[in-house]
C-alpha cells in the first residue's frame, strides 16, 4: 500500500478514528493487526512473502530471551553466547543477503525475480539486529512479550523508508497511553501535507527530466548530463525526506515521536556534514554498530600499532581510522542495493570525497582564515556548499543510473563537445517539461528553500528545525495561517501527480 494512494488516505482516517476510539492502554496493540492489513495490502498477490518478517521477528525474540546471561563465566556459557549471536546474524543478514545482494555477483537477484524482495527488509533487519545486540551487551533487558516486539519491529510506516529506530525507544512510543491531542493532530497533519507537497508536487516533476537524461535510448549529452543529476538529486532529496515527512508526520498524530532523518542537508559544507544531514539514523546505526566495534577489534587495534610505529602517532591514527571507514562506507553502498553502482556510487566514492577532504584540511584552514580577513567567509560558505552538492549530484549518478557502465557512459557524455550519446531517443530537455511545469517545479524548490533557511538559522539557535516552520506560520493570523495551509493543499489537490499509472506513488527508497 502505496503512503501517496488514496487506499491509504482511507486507511489512515479509519486507523486514527479507531486508535482514539480505544481505551489508551490498548490503543497500542491497534497497531500490531494495522501493520498486518498494510504490509499484506502490499503484498497481496504473494501473501506469503509475510513469512519472511514474522521468522526474523520470532528468531530475535528467542535468541535474545534464551540469550545466556553475560554474568556467567563458564566456557560453555560464553560460547553458547556466540553460537546464539552467530545465529542471529546469519539468519538475519543472510536472508537480507539472498533477497537483495545476490545480483552482486552475478546471480540472479530472489530467485530471478525482484518482485519477491519483502516490503522494508532492510530497515526491520536493522531494527531488529539492533535490539538484538542491545540485549547481547547487556544495554537493554531482552523483550518477555513476543506481541510486542512484533508490534515495535514490524510498525508499519517504518517500512516503507524507515527511520531506522532503536526497539528500546519505539516500545516506548507504542505502549504510552497517549492522549487526543489537538496539537498533536494539527502538526501531524500539517508535516505530511509538507511530504504529500514535496513527493508529489515538487519529487513528480524532477523525475521527468532525471528520467529523461538516464533511460537508456536518450540522445542527451553535455550540460543535460548535469542538468539530470542535478534534479534527480534533488528528486532524491524530495521523495526520501518527503515520505520521512509523511511517516513522522503520520507518527505525530497518533502521538508518538520518531527520530529525525534529515537536517538540512544542502547547507552543508563538506561531504562528510553532509552525511550526517542525509539518512542520520543509518548513519548513527552503523556508527555505533559497525564502526566504533571495528576500531575496538583486535585486528584493528593491532593494525593501529603498527601504522603508528610506520607513519608517526598522528598520521598513523588517521590511517587506521581510515580503514575502518573504508568498511563502514563499503556497508552503506552495499546497504543501498545488490550491485556494483551502489558500492561505488553511495559507498567507496563517499569515502574519497572524505578522506580528501581531511588531506586537503590544512589548506582549506588556511583559506579560511584569508576570506574571514577579507570580509569573504559568507562567499566561501557558498562556494562550499555548491562544491558538495555537485560531488553529491556526481555521485548519485551511480545511484540512478541503470549500472556503473551507464554511470560511466554519462560522465563521458558530459564532457562530449557535441552533447550527444547516440543517433536515436528523445528530444532535448525543453520537450520534457512545458513551461508551466517547469514553473510549478521551479516554484515548489523555492519554497524548499525557504523552508530550508528557516530550519537552517532555528538549528544555529539551537531550536528543532522540523518545527521551525510550522511555529513560524502559528505564530501568524488566523486567517493568515488557514489560507498558507489550503493553499498547500489545493496544491497537492490540482497540481499532484498521483493515482493509477503514474510514477509518483512509488517512493524511490520502498524497496530497500
Amino acid at each position: 500500500m502505496e503512503l501517496t494512494s488514496f487506499r491509504f488516505l482511507n486507511f489512515f482516517a479509519l486507523l486514527l478514528f479507531v486508535y482514539y476510539a480505544l481505551p489508551r492502554r490498548i490503543r497500542g496493540w491497534l497497531l500490531l493487526p494495522a501493520g498486518a492489513v498494510f504490509y499484506l495490502a502490499g503484498t497481496w498477490e504473494r501473501p506469503w512473502i509475510i513469512v519472511f518478517p514474522l521468522l526474523a521477528v520470532m528468531a530475535s525474540f528467542l535468541f535474545a530471551r534464551f540469550l545466556p546471561s553475560a554474568d556467567l563465566t563458564g566456557k560453555r556459557e560464553k560460547l553458547l553466547r556466540r553460537v546464539f549471536l552467530f545465529s542471529e546474524l546469519l539468519l538475519l543478514l543472510g536472508m537480507l543477503g539472498y533477497f537483495k545482494y545476490r545480483g552482486l555477483f552475478g546471480f540472479s537477484a530472489a530467485g530471478g525475480s525482484p518482485e519477491i524482495l519483502p516490503a522494508g527488509i532492510s530497515f526491520y533487519t536493522f531494527i531488529l539486529l539492533g535490539y538484538f545486540l542491545d540485549v547481547y551487551l547487556g544495554m537493554r533487558p531482552a523483550e518477555t512479550n513476543p506481541v510486542r516486539l512484533l508490534a515495535g519491529g514490524l510498525y508499519f510506516p517504518l517500512l516503507v523508508s524507515g527511520p531506522i529506530v532503536r526497539y528500546a525507544d519505539m516500545k516506548q512510543e507504542l505502549f504510552t497511553p497517549h492522549p487526543l491531542s489537538y496539537g498533536n493532530l494539527t502538526a501531524g497533519l500539517q508535516r505530511m501535507l509538507w511530504g504529500f507537497f514535496k513527493k508529489l508536487v515538487i519529487s513528480a516533476r524532477l523525475a521527468h527530466v532525471a528520467d529523461a537524461v538516464f533511460d537508456p535510448a536518450s540522445t542527451l549529452g553535455g550540460a543535460n548530463v548535469l542538468i539530470g543529476a542535478v534534479c534527480f538529486t534533488l528528486q532524491l532529496y524530495t521523495d526520501f525526506s518527503g515520505c520521512m515527512d509523511i511517516v513522522l508526520g503520520l507518527s505525530e498524530t497518533l502521538g508518538m515521536t520518531l527520530p529525525e532523518n534529515f537536517r538540512t542537508p544542502f547547507f552543508s559544507e563538506t561531504v562528510e556534514e553532509f552525511w550526517r544531514r542525509w539518512h542520520i539514523t543509518l548513519g548513527l546505526w552503523l556508527r555505533d554498530r559497525l564502526f566504533y566495534p571495528l576500531l575496538r577489534s583486535r585486528l584493528f587495534l593491532w593494525l593501529s600499532e603498527r601504522f603508528r610505529a610506520l607513519f608517526g602517532k598522528k598520521r598513523g591514527k588517521q590511517v587506521y581510522t581510515w580503514l575502518a571507514m573504508l568498511v563502514l562506507w563499503a556497508a552503506i553502498g552495499l546497504w543501498h542495493g545488490g550491485a556494483w553502482k551502489y558500492v561505488i556510487g553511495t559507498g567507496l566514492l563517499q569515502w574519497c570525497y572524505i578522506v580528501a577532504g581531511e588531506c586537503l584540511s590544512p589548506l582549506s584552514k588556511r583559506l579560511t582564515g584569508w576570506s574571514t580577513r577579507r570580509g569573504l567567509g559568507g562567499v566561501l560558505r557558498f562556494l562550499r556548499r555548491l562544491r558538495t552538492f555537485l560531488l553529491l549530484s556526481a555521485s548519485f549518478v551511480f545511484f540512478r543510473a541503470a549500472s556503473a557502465g551507464q554511470a560511466a557512459e554519462l560522465f563521458a557524455a558530459l564532457l562530449h563537445p557535441a552533447g550527444a550519446r547516440m543517433n536515436t531517443g528523445i528530444g532535448p530537455l525543453t520537450e520534457v517539461l512545458s513551461p508551466v511545469e517547469a514553473a510549478v517545479a521551479l516554484t515548489g524548490l523555492l519554497l524548499l528553500l525557504a523552508a530550508g533557511i528557516l530550519q537552517y538559522r532555528a538549528e544555529q539557535e539551537g531550536k528543532e528545525p522540523s518545527r521551525a516552520v510550522r511555529e513560524r506560520i502559528a505564530g501568524w493570523r488566523l486567517p493568515v495561517r488557514w489560507a498558507v495551509w489550503m493553499l498547500l493543499l489545493f496544491g497537492v489537490i490540482l497540481l499532484g501527480e498521483y493515482g493509477s499509472g503514474t510514477s509518483a506513488q512509488e517512493f524511490i527508497y520502498r524497496g530497500f
